[in-house]
């Protein structure tokens, strides 16, 4: 199911946010989703997202082919997601996630990769994916429950 689009605007811009914005911190590389990433997508993803449309959660903006994702709370970096044009569309071919305990509680390669998969897709492609929320959860339940 698609979640109604946003308006046409312009790409959101690291300028647009008007307070402090941290790198990721103790940066570590995860398992890119391996899945393309269509033209239309890619200009999706590129336009990024202002907190308003991310149900205050997420800003989101890209620079050379890099996406940055911010909380939107507090600023933080938590991911960096990198693209390569292949072929008409897009591979992500690097994401890196903070492992700062202050500012993010990081998961296992394989969460994290999933989790950046459904933030892009519900938040900058306004796409409703609730089986990969659930697949997520029942990921991260197994993990806090692991000894």
């Amino acid at each position: 199911m698609m979640i109604p689009p946003s308006p046409v605007r312009l790409p959101v811009a690291r300028s647009d946010w008007s307070g402090l914005l941290l790198p990721v911190f103790e940066p570590a590389r995860v398992p890119p989703p391996e899945r393309p990433w269509t033209r239309s997508q890619w200009q999706r993803i590129a336009a990024g997202a202002l907190p308003e449309a991310t149900d205050g959660r997420w800003l989101a903006f890209v620079e050379h082919d890099r996406l940055y994702l911010h909380r939107a709370a507090t600023g933080s970096g938590i991911y960096e997601v990198q693209f390569e044009r292949r072929g008409l569309g897009r591979r992500i071919v690097e994401v890196l996630v903070s492992t700062s305990r202050f500012e993010y509680r990081r998961s296992s390669d394989e969460c994290e990769t999933l989790h950046v998969e459904a933030v892009i897709e519900t938040f900058l492609l306004r796409r409703n994916v609730p089986d990969k929320w659930r697949m997520l959860t029942t990921l991260r339940s197994a993990e806090s429950s692991a000894p």
